[in-house]
């Protein structure tokens, strides 16, 4: 091998040897995400919590009070 290729390869390797250290000490620094499922869990009520009875939003004309001419 010439020296030339020496001095591609080398260099080379390094960045990648490098870049790769430094990608899996951050990786275990990061704090890991809850994953899709577990998040859906947090936003569900709780199973012992009963559902509040809401108003239906239906109102009849005969229920109003109205002018009677």
């Amino acid at each position: 091998m010439s020296d030339a290729v020496g001095f591609l390869i080398v260099p080379g390797f390094a960045a990648v040897a490098g870049s790769l250290v430094i990608w899996l000490v951050s990786r275990s620094r990061r704090p890991t995400e809850p994953g899709f499922g577990e998040q859906m869990r947090r936003l569900a009520p709780d199973a012992g919590t009963q559902p509040h009875p809401q108003p239906t939003g239906i109102v009849t004309l005969d229920d109003q009070p109205g002018e009677e001419v």
